[in-house]
């Protein structure tokens, strides 16, 4: 029976500490045809109807001499989102011996509010919590978030720094909140800005999208020309993919209830938005 109780007792613990969330960032998640917008997203790995959230920090890298827009920081989840612009690469990073110089950090924090943030969660649906504009870029520069045991991340922990990727969170309802951070969102966690600069987002501005909310299909009208058609879930995963679009009706009867995100692109144009699948 002991041997019983034991073994129930590690299944039971190990199912909890399954639970987690990954992080991940989306370009233009509201579908302005601005690619310089930085979403982050937490996209957890299970569903809970009343998670009370505590406090969050997200660590990104950045090409340095990026910056961000001055007063661009934007919550979407919770209101008190905070940015450390200090750790510069040549000037911090590197009196430390960690980095070659190349990348500075952004520290975004939420600190513990007075009541813990609620926010229902469905597995594999991301949670965006808050958007950023970065300043004028160029090819080949990239923004990304650090894993905790990325050199950068652990070099500065050696000397003290607290940086590391954290999501507190009550999932049980018993007052006691722990980190369920699992790890970077597969494919999602970074983004290399010439691959949608700002020279191909041009804006299709006769294509209408309907319905939204859509349950079946989706009416695509006003393209002059074959498109290719992409659906990328909020953890940054592409759902579905079309090539030499001309028709009228897109089928998503498949797709799973979320919102997503629609990217239609011809040989020079770009059009973005975003739909929910009921």
């Amino acid at each position: 029976m002991k041997r019983l109780l034991l073994f129930f007792s590690l299944t039971f613990f190990a199912g909890i500490n399954a639970q987690q969330y990954t992080f991940g960032i989306i370009s233009d998640y509201n579908g302005t045809g601005n690619p310089e917008e930085i979403t982050f997203v937490a996209t957890p790995d299970f569903t809970n109807a009343n998670p009370e959230y505590s406090d969050i920090r997200v660590t990104m890298a950045i090409t340095s001499g990026i910056g961000l827009e001055a007063n661009s920081l934007t919550p979407l989840f919770g209101t008190e989102w905070t940015v450390n612009v200090s750790f510069t690469g040549l000037a911090i990073l590197s009196a430390f011996g960690v980095g070659d110089g190349s990348k500075d950090l952004l520290v975004f924090t939420l600190p513990a509010p007075t009541s813990l943030l609620t926010q229902p969660s469905t597995a594999g649906i991301g949670i965006p919590m808050f958007s950023v504009d970065v300043g004028t870029v160029s090819e080949d520069w990239v923004i990304e978030i650090l894993d905790n045991n990325d050199p950068i991340m652990t070099g500065l922990a050696s000397n003290g720094f607290t940086l590391s990727q954290t999501i507190n969170v009550d999932l049980n309802d018993g007052n006691l909140t722990q980190d369920y951070y699992g790890g970077l969102t597969p494919g999602g966690s970074s983004f290399v800005f010439d691959s949608l600069g700002t020279a191909e987002l041009n804006d299709i501005s006769t294509v209408s999208i309907y319905p939204n909310p859509a349950k079946d299909a989706l009416y695509i009208t006003g393209l002059d020309r074959e498109a290719e058609i992409t659906v990328i879930d909020l953890s940054g995963r592409i759902v579905l993919n079309v090539q030499g679009f001309t028709g009228s009706d897109l089928d998503i009867s498949r797709l799973e209830v979320a919102t997503y995100l629609l990217e239609i692109k011809t040989d020079d144009q770009v059009y973005k938005t975003r739909f929910i699948k009921n």
